[in-house]
């Protein structure tokens, strides 16, 4: 646990922040994700190992949190995609 404190934060909420400023999407998402891949990166280092709480805490709250989702499909595609999502869901 304290190496999970210790760890290099983001500095925003990029999914609000995408969400209620959508004008700031294009530039957001591709820096989201460099800066994510930088810090797994400096993690994966730091922990030595392939097998780090790193990737399974992300893997986890990227595929059972999916609050995440709404805030990347457009609103008038929502009530679709959503519908795929879900009966994905359910087949798995």
């Amino acid at each position: 646990i304290n190496r999970l404190y210790q760890l290099p934060r983001l500095r925003e909420p990029v999914w609000l922040t995408m969400a209620t400023h959508p004008e700031c999407r294009s530039q957001l998402g591709p820096a989201f994700l460099n800066e994510l891949c930088t810090l797994y990166g400096q993690h994966r280092r730091q922990a030595n190992t392939r097998n780090s709480f790193a990737s399974a805490a992300i893997t986890a709250l990227l595929a059972h949190h999916l609050a995440w989702v709404p805030t990347l499909v457009p609103t008038d595609t929502h009530d679709t995609q959503m519908d795929h999502l879900n009966k994905a869901t359910l087949a798995a």
